[in-house]
């Protein structure tokens, strides 16, 4: 029998585990919340934690990705450094800003209309891959009454579905499951905590997510998705009560959950497009839905096509130099003006961090400047107030003299990647419909990217063609939105099922089209 250690974290308890294994291991089963944007392969440099006792000797990824004085000061990479014997934990770089919902912009535009009592009570919830987002509702109006969110508890498994499916296969569903719904649970909690409520008042539940999160929510084998064909996971509508699901406080509300179209294109996307209105009138419009698995769906007036493209999770901020959510403190926009860059903050609080429009924008601006070429390297001489600095063999820009925000030269690429990915897919998209650009005369953009994106920043980036600049229009988490709606409103839930029957979706890993599109987009376009 393997010798086993103890890993303590400071105020989370202790762990005994097998000697040799690694801490982001250890704090996986104690709950510890530590960056795993790559799974735990040593490539992001997230997983810092600060750490004593008996440990194994630095690694060349470490000493590369953190620098010999921040080892020296105990800092090391969790998925590297091993407990050979009992270690102490004392700090770990986790996401722990504060948790504010970005509230949607669509509204209610369907009348509540199924029963219920006085003070009923239901809760709307977004289980993204990167945020959970809760709301909860008055079934008689439709009012939301308080929010809460938190990271994703899966990401010490990592920052998308395809490395969690992974960690499905070598650790079982339960493993990753279990902390979702706990953490589901616990916004449940608090909302009805901050409402002044009872968790007991809650009768009824919606939740939307991908195909994925929809899997592991209701405890299907999503291992089918980590593979092609791809198939495997249900994707119709789902009629349960809440202790099924091990919802224990919630235990008799009723739970619906919307159908997917497809596997690559979920129910959270549905939902958006109910929100929306989406596939009304004749004039085509696009949605697009910016995460770290972007979904988009064309309306052309008469057919709904769509697909979903593997942005990655730059664009909600997470896996940058300084990336994080859209909360108080993080960068929103960037803009250059007079020779200088010009800074907005969430709450206007010194900045922190750079959520997803705020990463964005600051490249938009940076391509002004000159400081980013449209190959996408960056440029020795940024405008002020940023500057380019040499920190453990690498060029980084800080934002602000000797402030905590930089960007660097794989902040770029990570860019470039995501805005390449979304950018094909719309083409796919137009194409596979036989429309022109200049036909689309709305561009719904959703997401947790922050609440200042604009259309001119994805048009200098060349998400979209610079003709549909004017035409965008920001509506925040639709996905909330649109669980709100067939929540309230059984017209809104056969609506959500009409649609996921009539969209033909597009598989654009088996599209002939898509690789050299996909290669031709990851350029910036010239000035």
């Amino acid at each position: 029998m393997p010798r086993t250690v103890e890993a303590h974290f400071e105020g989370a308890g202790s762990v005994h585990v097998p000697a040799g294994t690694t801490l982001l291991e250890a704090a996986r089963r104690a709950g510890v919340a530590v960056d795993a944007v790559c799974a735990g392969l040593g490539t992001c440099g997230r997983c810092r934690v600060q750490a004593s006792g008996a440990l194994s000797a630095p690694s060349e990824e470490e000493v590369a990705a953190l620098g010999e004085a921040a080892i020296e000061a105990g800092w090391r990479l969790a998925c590297r450094a091993r407990a050979l014997g009992d270690v102490s934990v004392l700090a770990a770089s986790s996401s722990g800003e504060p948790h504010t919902v970005l509230r949607g912009e669509l509204g209610l535009p369907w009348e509540p209309d199924f029963p219920a009592s006085a003070g009923g009570l239901g809760l709307a919830l977004d289980l993204g891959t990167t945020t959970l987002a809760a709301a909860l509702v008055d079934l008689r109006t439709g009012d939301v009454l308080s929010t809460a969110s938190a990271i994703n508890p899966q990401h010490p498994w990592g920052a998308d579905v395809l490395s969690r499916i992974a960690a499905v296969r070598r650790d079982g569903l339960d493993v990753l499951r279990r902390p979702l719904v706990e953490q589901a649970e616990a916004l449940a909690e608090e909302a009805v905590q901050r409402a002044g409520a009872e968790v007991r008042a809650v009768s009824q539940l919606v939740a939307v997510g991908n195909t994925a999160m929809r899997g592991f929510f209701l405890g299907q084998d999503v291992t089918p998705l980590g593979a092609a064909p791809y198939e495997g996971v249900p994707p119709e509508p789902v009629q349960t009560v809440a202790s099924t699901l091990g919802l224990r406080t919630l235990d008799a509300a009723a739970v619906y959950v919307p159908p997917c179209a497809s596997v690559f294109v979920g129910a959270d996307a549905i939902a958006g497009l109910v929100a929306a209105r989406f596939a009304s009138g004749g004039t085509p419009r696009l949605f697009v839905d910016l995460g770290t698995n972007a979904e988009i769906v064309l309306w052309t007036g008469s057919r709904l096509l769509a697909t979903s493209a593997a942005a990655g999770p730059a664009l909600e901020g997470a896996g940058l130099s300084s990336g994080m959510r859209a909360v108080p403190g993080a960068v929103e926009d960037v803009r250059y003006e007079d020779g200088a860059l010009r800074l907005d903050t969430i709450g206007s609080l010194p900045p922190v961090g750079l959520c997803g429009s705020g990463a964005l924008s600051l490249t938009a601006a940076l391509l002004e400047a000159g400081a980013v070429a449209p190959d996408g390297r960056l440029a020795d001489s940024p405008p002020p107030p940023a500057r380019i600095v040499d920190r453990d063999d690498q060029r980084v820009l800080v934002l602000e003299d000797d402030g905590p925000v930089t960007f660097t030269q794989k902040d770029v690429r990570a860019i470039q990647l995501a805005k390449g990915a979304v950018q094909a897919a719309i083409g796919v998209l137009l194409a596979e419909a036989g429309l022109e650009a200049s036909a689309v005369k709305e561009v719904l953009v959703a997401g947790g990217f922050g609440r200042r994106l604009e259309g001119r920043v994805l048009a200098r980036l060349g998400v979209i063609p610079t003709a549909w600049a004017d035409r965008v229009r920001v509506v925040g988490n639709a996905a909330l939105d649109g669980a709100r709606a067939v929540l309230v409103s059984s017209a809104a839930r056969a609506e959500a099922e009409r649609l996921a029957s009539v969209i033909e979706p597009i598989d654009l890993a088996a599209h002939s089209g898509f690789r050299d599109a996909f290669v031709g987009a990851l350029g910036f376009p010239e000035p």
